[in-house]
């Protein structure tokens, strides 16, 4: 894995370089990446209303925050009868859906966000 300068942006077309500063991708690594590939919906009067759509994006940011503050983190004993690394491999596995999961919800915050800045820009 690539290390990038905590000075650069981060290459969108390379997803896996890591932050220096950080160890690994942090979140505003991530979100720097992230951001020029979100498109929000553009909010008109044919269109779906502002109100609608950010109901229906904090529905899904709830999911998304119910299902990470659920998942099971593992515990060695679940592991211990398979091979030595098993519970390495579990334990790095479950951060990764962690910081995936965190990645859609921050998405779809921003999503929620751009809604509503077009909702006061109108106002």
């Amino acid at each position: 894995m690539k290390t990038k300068n905590p000075n650069e942006l981060p290459d969108p077309d390379n997803p896996c370089e890591v932050c220096a500063t950080h160890g690994r991708e942090c979140f505003e690594c991530r979100d720097e990446r992230l951001a020029p590939k979100t498109v929000i919906p553009t909010v008109h009067l044919n269109g779906s209303g502002a109100r609608i759509l950010k109901a229906q994006y904090e529905e899904a940011i709830e999911a998304v925050s119910t299902a990470i503050n659920t998942l099971p983190a593992p515990h060695a004993r679940d592991y211990y009868v398979q091979e030595d690394s098993a519970f390495e491999v579990a334990r790095k596995q479950f951060s990764e859906q962690i910081l995936k999961l965190e990645a859609v919800r921050e998405e779809l915050k921003t999503i929620y966000f751009g809604i509503t800045a077009q909702e006061r820009a109108a106002s």
